[in-house]
């Protein structure tokens, strides 16, 4: 897996979009400014518990500091294991159920497929 630029803007991208499109209230007007590796970056890669923390700046604003927590299901752990591409396995940015907001903690949280 490649944590690069690349990576990071298709990050910032999706979860712009996702936010646009969200029907949840208090996500109105929510953006993301941009993605990066952070202190807690880490990929714990147990094939039960697979996920990569990174930090992302998102909010109204766009400048408020979250945890991104990315959560691999088997098909993108797979393409990861692969070096294949997984990120056509985002979930549907429709798909309110992939992603989880925790305003209080400061984390986001999405399920890859």
């Amino acid at each position: 897996m490649n944590l690069d630029e690349d990576f990071f803007r298709f990050l910032e991208y999706e979860i712009t979009k996702y936010f646009r499109k969200c029907k949840v209230p208090e996500l109105a007007g929510f953006w993301c400014d941009g993605v990066m590796s952070s202190a807690k970056t880490s990929m714990n890669n147990n094939l039960k518990d697979s996920y990569l923390i990174l930090r992302a700046f998102i909010g109204k604003t766009g400048q408020d500091e979250y945890d991104l927590v990315l959560k691999f299901g088997e098909r993108s752990l797979s393409c990861i294991n692969n070096n294949a591409n997984f990120q056509k396995y985002f979930p549907c940015i429709e798909n309110d159920n992939a992603f989880t907001l925790d305003f209080e903690n400061k984390i986001l949280e999405i399920e890859f497929q």
